[in-house]
C-alpha cells in the first residue's frame, strides 16, 4: 500500500462515495476503484459495502480508516516538519483544503 492509496481511501470514507472522492481528488472513478481493489486484495477482505447511492464501511474498513487517517495525518505533519531542513528552503507547494462548493462559489475569487 502507498500513502496515496491511503489518502484516496480516506477520501472515499469521508464522502461515503467513490464518485465524489474522485471528483474532489481530480482523478477518475476507475482510479479510485482500482485503489480500493488493491487494498482489498492486500488485506484479503472487503472494505466497503457497495450501495446504490454510495458505499458503507465494513468492520475491516472502519479499522483501516482509523489507521489510514493517522498515517496520512502523520505523513503530512512530517513533510511540514522537514521543510526547515530542506536545502531549497521553500514551503510545500501543494496544500489540500476541503471547502464546500457553495463557499467556494461565493469566496472562490478571493482565495486565488
Amino acid at each position: 500500500m502507498t500513502i496515496e492509496q491511503l489518502y484516496q481511501y480516506t477520501e472515499v470514507c469521508r464522502y461515503r462515495s467513490i464518485t465524489i472522492a474522485a471528483n474532489n481528488l481530480h482523478v477518475s472513478r476507475q482510479s479510485i476503484s482500482t485503489t480500493i481493489k488493491k487494498l482489498e486484495t492486500e488485506f484479503n477482505t472487503e472494505l466497503f459495502i457497495r450501495l446504490p447511492n454510495g458505499v458503507a464501511l465494513t468492520k475491516a474498513g472502519e479499522t483501516l480508516y482509523k489507521h489510514a487517517q493517522a498515517i496520512v495525518t502523520e505523513t503530512s505533519s512530517l513533510k511540514q516538519d522537514m521543510v526547515p531542513y530542506s536545502t531549497k528552503k521553500e514551503p510545500l507547494k501543494i496544500c489540500k483544503v476541503g471547502i464546500s462548493k457553495p463557499i467556494m462559489t461565493y469566496y472562490g475569487s478571493l482565495l486565488y
